[in-house]
């Protein structure tokens, strides 16, 4: 029994002050006790491997390490492991990186502020009416946030003043509609809309009702054909007047 307990004493021991036991083991978060436990234990460690040898969340841990840090500068804990903790933000950059091919996006290319200037301008100037805080809005976000170049833009608002419609939710609406289907050009809006307008027009042909060959009514008469001589109709009645008389 005796060397039972010489070799345990010999073994790595971990040493937990009293003043630390006093201070903290009756209020202490458990979560916050088995982390600086583990690390007095087991020193540095990557927060991953914290959180699975424990069997806690990487953001408990992380919790944890930040409370213990800022104890340790109002306390003057010994706890220069904790110092040494790596963040999970850390953490991740030494993690190496896998080559993932991906497909990016392009990068947006930065609009001066003269582009943003020239673009209002000409709304402006085509619009009927003086630009509202709304319109001004929805022009910087298709030519920021959607990424339209000056000549799309411009060209998008022709095609809305042609049209009679320049509110904002309208041609905020378009150009979404054109960034979805991938129009980035002033080309392919054209084409777009030449293709959209040859569809509608189709289908309203296909649906249109046929002429009226009878005309129905009462006292209606079928219209005077082009290349009737009014002379000779007149002259007709004159004559079957004058034979109704004389009979």
């Amino acid at each position: 029994m005796g060397e039972e307990l010489k070799n345990f004493y010999s073994s790595d021991v971990t040493c937990i002050s009293n003043i630390f036991l006093d201070k903290y083991l009756a209020d202490i978060n458990p979560v916050y006790l088995k982390v600086f436990l583990y690390i007095k234990w087991k020193g540095n460690a990557p927060i991953s491997q914290i959180a699975d040898d424990l069997n806690l969340t990487e953001n408990d841990v992380e919790g944890a390490i930040k409370y213990w840090k800022k104890q340790k500068n109002k306390d003057g804990l010994s706890l220069s492991s904790i110092t040494n903790v790596k963040s999970k933000a850390n953490d991740d950059e030494d993690t190496p990186k896998k080559d993932y091919k991906t497909i990016s996006k392009p990068k947006k290319v930065e609009k001066s502020d003269k582009e943003k200037q020239e673009m209002l301008f000409y709304a402006e100037s085509i619009f009927p009416q003086t630009l509202t805080s709304s319109q001004v809005k929805t022009l910087n976000y298709i030519f920021e946030d959607l990424d339209f170049d000056l000549k799309l833009v411009k060209y998008l608002l022709e095609y809305c003043v042609d049209i009679g419609k320049t509110s904002h939710s309208y041609i905020k609406t378009v150009a979404d509609d054109w960034c979805e289907r991938e129009i980035t050009t002033v080309n392919l809006a054209r084409k777009y809309i030449k293709e959209r307008d040859e569809k509608t027009i189709a289908k309203k042909e296909k649906y249109k009702q046929p002429a009226k060959k009878q005309y129905v009514g009462i006292n209606t008469k079928p219209p005077v054909k082009e290349d009737d001589d009014f002379d000779k109709i007149a002259m007709a009645k004159m004559r079957a007047r004058r034979l109704s008389k004389k009979s």
